[in-house]
């Protein structure tokens, strides 16, 4: 069956859901399953080297409402000719609102049926605000099926009244080829100025529900044990400022090191630097709600790296609590300083942990086998059709 995907999440850009899609379509046929995505700078040359076959459209890029609304207004013209001319027969939307209604109108329009790809946190961040919620509700009932990234994703729209037999869970998986424990960093502590340190790491976009404040103030109260320990936070995001703050504020900015941005290529050599990946995450209000999953979890896993998450969303299947690593309240610092403590004092367990991980990941979580299920799973939709 011809399947398109719409997405606006997709690499050059960078995220988890970007990852996923990338991923997933290198195992897929690109003549079968063609994606279109954004055109942004850098994506002529990432297109080069992809498997797959990428159809790239100008679009606002801003998230503002006259972007949506010009996004919308785009795609509508856009895909009922790309349709026609790629001879799709089903319709994927990576984003529930925009592509979904896209999804509505091509389903009306032209009789294809479409599948939407959901986060998790869309419910929390819709639910107030009513038109939205509505358009939320109105893709769910006309889609053929839905794509979650995890069963906590899964009894969430369950909830919402979607049927169990129309939900694929595909959780983020690892390429374990490249994120893998072993590889030579000793430039990367020589550029970070960590060398005889200890490391706790995150990595993850600088936004209030990955937990980056709860980790600097157990940093704070480890520093008498710990004084050789620094805390590295890898990612960009809105957060960073207040993060800084609250280092000065404590006395530990001389131990927190921002690296910013940092590509793909080179993720699998800074897990490899740490000794503990730590991402307390928690529920917020606003735009940015919950961790759906926690695809860093599982990459600092495969790298055979003890992990520690917060007790909310989806990370309680990406960290097997007390087997891979650790799952914390993601409010109580006390907590997460006496769980970072623990391993730091205890290197036998965090080793076991983090092999224990790495196993988890190599049984579990291949991209291949995502590719696989979501075939199988189009395909068999398609014969109810």
């Amino acid at each position: 069956m011809k399947t398109l995907l719409i997405t606006f999440d997709f690499p050059p850009i960078v995220g988890g859901i970007s990852t996923v899609f990338a991923n997933v379509w290198k195992f897929l046929s690109p003549e079968r399953f063609p994606v279109m995505a954004p055109a942004v700078r850098g994506s002529i040359d990432w297109d080069r080297g992809f498997p797959g076959r990428v159809i790239r459209r100008r679009l606002p890029v801003k998230d503002t409402l006259f972007s949506k609304i010009a996004k919308l207004i785009l795609l509508f013209v856009y895909c009922p000719v790309l349709l026609a001319r790629e001879k799709t027969q089903y319709l994927l939307c990576g984003q529930p609102i925009i592509p979904g209604l896209i999804g509505i109108a091509m389903k009306r329009l032209l009789r294809i049926p479409f599948q939407v790809w959901v986060y998790g946190g869309e419910v929390v961040k819709f639910r107030h605000e009513k038109p939205v919620f509505r358009i939320l509700l109105s893709v769910l009932k006309e889609a053929d099926s839905v794509v979650v990234n995890s069963e906590f994703t899964r009894s969430v729209y369950v909830k919402l009244g979607v049927p169990s037999e129309k939900i694929l869970t595909i959780t983020p998986a690892v390429d374990t080829g490249c994120f893998t424990p072993g590889i030579d960093i000793s430039d990367l502590r020589a550029r970070w100025d960590i060398c005889g340190k200890r490391v706790i790491m995150t990595v993850a976009r600088l936004s209030e529900r990955k937990g980056h404040d709860t980790v600097i103030r157990a940093l704070a109260r480890l520093g008498l044990e710990f004084p050789d320990l620094a805390y590295l936070i890898v990612g960009t995001g809105p957060d960073e400022k207040r993060l800084r703050i609250l280092a000065q504020e404590l006395g530990v900015a001389d131990r927190v090191v921002f690296c910013g941005a940092v590509a793909d290529a080179e993720l699998a050599r800074y897990y490899n630097l740490c000794d503990i990946h730590v991402m307390p995450n928690r529920q917020v209000k606003g735009a940015d709600t919950l961790e759906g999953f926690g695809l860093s979890f599982i990459e600092a896993s495969a790298c055979a790296k003890p992990v520690i998450g917060g007790r909310s969303g989806g990370s309680r299947e990406a960290v097997e609590d007390r087997v891979t690593g650790f799952l914390v309240d993601p409010l109580d610092v006390e907590e997460l300083a006496e769980k970072i403590a623990f391993l730091l004092r205890d290197p036998s367990t965090a080793r076991r942990m983090g092999q224990a991980g790495r196993q988890r990941v190599l049984s579990s979580f291949q991209w291949k086998d995502r590719a696989l299920s979501l075939d199988e799973f189009i395909n068999s939709r398609a014969q109810r059709l």
